[in-house]
């Protein structure tokens, strides 16, 4: 049986409920935007549906974690050039 929009909606409050401050992480909405930029790229979508499952999970915004797991990977990538 197929979700409607209402349901899902239901589902979504009471994870809102469950965790208020989902974007605890992310500082205040002025700092926010004062050092962040937009930027757009394409990905599976397969990836993406687990990028936004563990956001959800770690109760951050997507955009916080995809800048953890990048700023990590680029760490590591520039740790084994040093080497």
């Amino acid at each position: 049986m197929t979700e409607t929009s209402a349901e899902r909606r239901q589902q979504r409050d009471a994870r809102r409920q469950r965790s208020p401050s989902r974007r605890q992480d992310d500082g205040p909405a002025s700092e926010q935007q004062a050092d962040k930029q937009q930027f757009n790229v394409y990905l599976p979508q397969a990836l993406i549906r687990r990028a936004k499952h563990a956001a959800v999970d770690q109760t951050m915004s997507l955009s916080r974690l995809v800048e953890l797991a990048l700023s990590a990977h680029l760490d590591g990538l520039e740790k084994e050039r040093s080497r």
